[in-house]
């Protein structure tokens, strides 16, 4: 199993975001919180009859704006055109979401993932450990615990490096602030000379590239999970 971070830019992000709006006519819905137009577009391709009038009316607009027709192939799908012009809208959000940006991402398994962060975490004044044994003095594997230095938790740039020793390896994001200043901190401390000259990881090359990629991030720019 492995994991993708993608790096997305927020400036394109938000082009696609507007050109999406104008083109499914959604600009009357306009959420800073995008998961409320991806759930809105949810219920309204596979929940219709808990639709409202305005998502009724919403789906007869865009039959007629874009044309839409159910092609005789599609009938195992879509009854009417309403169905299908939902979908597409859902289908071409969550490609907007999880696509823009693609070109800069970084392939890493899971537990690399999780290894790279273990190796990482002394250098930045923290550590992972087990918080119990069993009565062979064996690590009990769901003890595992994370510790940070006290002042992360006034610090802005220690709850972003919190956010991210923390963060689950598979899905979500990270956001603009913690990857910024992530990438910062990294550079500030030298923490790619200082593993490369002390670390005896057998991961040593590929947490060292890993560690590159975060501090080539540009300004403007979240992570996102798949």
């Amino acid at each position: 199993m492995s994991l993708d971070i993608i790096s997305v830019d927020l400036q394109k992000l938000q082009k696609a975001k507007n050109e999406f709006f104008k083109k499914y006519d959604l600009l009357s819905y306009l959420n800073p919180d995008e998961d409320v137009i991806y759930n809105w577009l949810s219920t309204a391709a596979y929940n219709t009859k808990d639709e409202t009038p305005d998502m009724v009316k919403w789906r007869q607009r865009m039959v007629k704006k874009l044309n839409i027709k159910v092609d005789p192939d599609e009938r195992h799908l879509y009854k009417t055109p309403e169905e299908k012009v939902a979908d597409l809208a859902y289908a071409d959000y969550d490609d907007l979401v999880s696509c823009v940006g693609e070109v800069d991402s970084y392939h890493i398994g899971y537990g690399a993932f999780n290894f790279f962060r273990e190796e990482l975490a002394p250098y930045c004044g923290a550590k992972y450990y087990y918080a119990e044994y069993d009565h062979l003095n064996r690590p009990i594997l769901n003890s595992y615990m994370f510790r940070s230095p006290n002042e992360w938790e006034h610090d802005e740039v220690g709850k972003s490096l919190f956010n991210f020793f923390m963060h689950p390896d598979c899905d979500g994001n990270i956001s603009q602030t913690d990857v910024k200043n992530l990438r910062d901190y990294l550079k500030r401390h030298h923490i790619y000379q200082k593993m490369q000259e002390k670390s005896t990881a057998p991961r040593k090359e590929q947490f060292l590239d890993f560690l590159k990629w975060i501090e080539n991030q540009k300004d403007n720019i979240y992570w996102k999970f798949i």
